[in-house]
């Protein structure tokens, strides 16, 4: 995982919908910087999904190379959230970029690919 620049991480308790207690630790990604990885398959990806525990107000984008797959508003809980994204493809490795496109921060904590 790599960010535009040195963000803060978190660490944060939060329900999950089980209300059962879920620790995690991410970044914090402020508006107009991304978080960039590579996530590998064997069996090639048909999702990814993105565990959120939000603060504030945001939007954020999912771009897999320089296409975008997705776009969601992101409004603060109390619990854990998840965001899924169709990727289009069964390949087996995979560059991301999930945008901040504000307004608020983004904290980006978990993400995971899904047949």
């Amino acid at each position: 995982i790599s960010v535009e620049r040195e963000e803060p991480t978190v660490a944060t308790l939060r329900m999950d919908r089980q209300g059962r207690g879920r620790f995690d630790g991410g970044r914090r990604v402020s508006p107009g910087h991304s978080v960039h990885f590579r996530m590998t398959s064997s069996q090639g990806a048909r999702r990814l999904a993105i565990r959120i525990g939000q603060e504030t107000m945001t939007r954020i984008s999912v771009l897999r190379g320089e296409k975008k797959v997705g776009q969601r508003d992101i409004t603060p809980e109390s619990s854990w959230q998840e965001a899924a994204f169709d990727l289009g493809t069964e390949e087996d490795s995979l560059d991301f970029e999930i945008r901040n496109e504000g307004p608020g921060e983004f904290i980006d904590y978990h993400a995971w690919l899904l047949r």
